[in-house]
């Protein structure tokens, strides 16, 4: 069966004064930890240089090493540091909601839930452990929001937290949904848990517990948010690390998107007693679905799926191969 080339331009000269991508390729070739490419971030971090792991991620010369950054990003974050004194107090975390919403007229669909049942319903479930100091917000914030903190902003809040004022680095800011038809749209559920000696995110959430309890959040969010006029069904994912949520988020987005988009057009072709199939092949810097009847030759659905630099592609591929075999639909790569 014919498989699918990763469509990634990446560069093939990289700046070698990049001491993030050298040490990512040393870790690669077992040349050197990740310990100690963490702590080369960690450094370029409290300096508040971002920039220059922008700069790392983006000209990465290929997929290994763009997540090897990555990873380590987000470790240098999260994990405690060597010197003790800087260990990470605080736990920064992000519930993706993904809200599959519909209206036949233009309605404002809202994103806020009740806060104190919100905190209520971890409480009592054991989600949280007990004794623990948090706080998750109910408003169901945008993207946007996720994309504008810093990691080093978000390296800093982690271990001085207890000296703001504010419990993020930017205000969280929520904005009513516009449907008109059907959507699939991302939104976060943000949280903290604070510690006295570190504070990790597989320490303080249960999330088998919070697996077991998923489908009365689901309910929750719905009694919550139901608008006359609307037909919705959020599916909240499991808690990850604010650092990494963006990214977690907008895949399960892509995901979502893409079955709904070809649930629909699927029905519609075998509606009329007809034979739909899909084919998927690559384009710049994207993986790109389309529905086709079979009998007509006519393509009627077209999604895309963007790629990061760090993405995994060929467990992108999976995703998208096993959703079609989910579906009983016909698939080929071209």
């Amino acid at each position: 069966m014919k498989t699918l080339i990763d469509p990634r331009k990446y560069t093939e000269v990289f700046p070698e004064s990049n001491i993030i991508i050298n040490q990512a390729l040393q870790v690669i070739d077992n040349k050197l930890t990740q310990d100690v490419l963490n702590q080369t971030i960690r450094d370029i971090l409290k300096n508040k240089n971002d920039a220059l792991i922008n700069v790392a991620l983006n000209l990465s010369p290929n997929e290994l090493t763009a997540r090897a950054i990555w990873q380590s990003l987000n470790c240098a974050i999260n994990l405690n540091d060597d010197n003790s004194i800087n260990s990470p107090i605080a736990c920064f975390f992000a519930i993706p909601v993904i809200i599959v919403a519909g209206s036949k007229n233009r309605t404002k669909l809202m994103t806020t839930v009740d806060t104190e049942k919100l905190n209520n319903f971890f409480a009592e479930n054991n989600i949280i452990s007990s004794g623990q100091d948090y706080y998750i917000s109910g408003r169901l914030v945008e993207p946007q929001t996720i994309a504008k903190i810093k990691p080093s902003q978000l390296y800093y809040w982690v271990r001085n937290s207890q000296n703001a004022k504010l419990w993020l680095p930017i205000e969280v800011q929520n904005n009513a949904i516009e449907v008109l038809g059907e959507g699939v749209f991302l939104r976060f559920l943000l949280g903290i848990v604070r510690g006295e000696n570190g504070c990790l995110l597989n320490d303080v959430i249960d999330i088998n517990k919070y697996k077991e309890k998923s489908m009365q959040l689901m309910q929750f969010i719905v009694e919550e948010t139901k608008t006359d006029g609307v037909t919705l069904f959020p599916i909240p994912y499991q808690p990850v690390d604010l650092s990494e949520s963006f990214t977690v988020g907008d895949n399960h987005r892509k995901e979502i998107a893409i079955q709904v988009a070809l649930s629909n057009a699927v029905r519609k072709i075998r509606e009329e007693g007809q034979t739909p199939n899909v084919e998927i092949k690559s384009i710049i810097d994207a993986i790109e679905i389309n529905v086709i009847n079979v009998d007509t030759l006519k393509t009627h659905e077209t999604s895309l799926w963007h790629l990061t630099r760090f993405d995994n592609f060929s467990k992108v591929i999976n995703i998208l191969t096993d959703l079609l075999q989910e579906m009983n639909i016909g698939y080929k790569f071209s």
